[in-house]
């Protein structure tokens, strides 16, 4: 299989893999749950307070903590995920894009590797039954 001439792939160093399982354990498990504890303990507070919006989202809240925690540790992941490029050791943890791409293209040109990756690996998987048909 050959990659993208002009992409850096991802290290495959000791190091380098540590800091990836740190950059992914940080960013999508830690970040969001220390985010989620915060909204849960600053809406209880300021719900034991009265503060008109909310008290009435504090007694929903303790009524129906689990799911209303899904919910809010889902939005911290995703607004966490809409800039994970730019956050700390993500060079670590993600190919770097070639120098003409613009960062405003990066998820267009990673999904054009992905989709790169899965076609050679379909080519290779299926190139005897391709060659046998012709």
């Amino acid at each position: 299989m050959s990659s993208h001439p002009s992409s850096t792939p991802i290290s495959s160093s000791p190091s380098s893999k540590l800091l990836r399982v740190v950059f992914h354990a940080l960013w999508s498990v830690l970040a969001p749950l220390l985010g989620t504890a915060l909204i849960i303990w600053l809406v209880g507070v300021l719900g034991a307070r009265g503060v008109p919006p909310f008290a009435s989202i504090s007694t929903v809240l303790s009524e129906q903590a689990v799911p209303i925690a899904i919910l809010i540790f889902a939005g911290v992941s995703s607004a966490i995920g809409s800039v994970k490029h730019k956050l700390p050791l993500a060079r670590h943890a993600f190919t770097a894009v070639p120098a003409g791409v613009p960062d405003g293209h990066r998820a267009e040109y990673e999904k054009a590797v992905d989709l790169h990756t899965a076609g050679e690996r379909l080519l290779s998987r299926k190139s005897h039954t391709l060659t046998a048909s012709q």
